[in-house]
């Protein structure tokens, strides 16, 4: 009987595993790009809602603050028997400043049974939340929109405002240090989608880096990077789209364009 070549078992064969091994291998890299990845972006989101909140924290504490500061300069240096009508109308005015705070946080946060909003509710939360920011810094700012459009977005209104919030911030980075220093949104609404742009007259952008600026941790601001990431991140979860334009006017550097739907369209839909 002739000489037979032994071929060893698939599971001692060292090719076999060798080969399994490199898939192996393979895998793991692969599943640890993914786990940097889910990483960074909740890295990001944390970020950007410690922010979120900070601005929140500030802009209540800022309105609140002065009309308290007010009312005890009145309480603590006049006497019950000797107020003047003066006194007594800055009293009924700083409890106005207050109850309007509170009234500015509600529209911050809408309450809805169905979770929905209109687009003006959404942008004079985005002014409410920005106005100290900008009136602080000499920014004009103008925001267009229907102001009474009646159309209902099915969003998380959370996270668009964030986006927005953190467009606006990009821009007033941007504006830092030049000498027109303008902002500009437009919103309009169908039934379908809405087409939100936000102009800026702050630091130009080259055409090289047009994409490179939605990357995690890319800033030309001195920001964290993270900003208008987490913008392209919140508009690609609800089937959006955001594009930004070089130069779309003599006075504005840039506009971001955002579209978004109307509704959030789930599996199930």
């Amino acid at each position: 009987m002739g000489k037979r070549n032994y071929i060893p078992n698939k599971k001692v064969n060292p090719i076999v595993q060798a080969r399994k091994l490199d898939k192996l291998g393979q895998d793991v890299d692969r599943h640890g790009k993914d786990i940097d990845k889910h990483g960074k972006v909740l890295d990001m989101v944390i970020k950007s809602y410690d922010s979120h909140v900070e601005h929140l924290s500030n802009f209540a504490q800022h309105d609140m603050k002065n009309a308290i500061q007010s009312m005890d300069s009145v309480l603590y240096t006049t006497d019950f028997e000797v107020i003047t009508e003066e006194e007594w109308i800055s009293l009924k005015t700083c409890l106005k400043n207050i109850r309007d705070t509170f009234e500015n946080f509600s529209k911050l946060a809408p309450h809805s049974k169905t979770k929905t909003f209109t687009i003006d509710k959404l942008i004079i939360a985005l002014e409410i939340l920005t106005k100290y920011e900008l009136s602080g810094d000499g920014i004009i700012a103008t925001f267009n929109y229907p102001k009474q459009s009646g159309i209902e977005m099915y969003l998380p209104f959370q996270s668009i405002l964030q986006m927005l919030h953190n467009i606006i911030i990009n821009a007033m980075k941007s504006l830092e240090n030049k000498d027109t220093r303008q902002i500009e949104l437009n919103a309009i609404v169908d039934e379908n989608q809405c087409l939100i742009e936000i102009f800026d007259s702050g630091t130009e952008i080259t055409e090289d880096i047009v994409d490179k600026i939605f990357d995690y941790g890319y800033t030309q601001t001195g920001g964290t990077g993270i900003g208008l990431y987490h913008a392209k991140y919140v508009c690609e979860k609800i089937n959006g789209t955001i594009l930004v334009y070089l130069n779309p006017s003599p006075i504005f550097t840039k506009k971001f364009s955002i579209t978004i739907p109307i509704k959030l369209l789930t599996n199930e839909q």
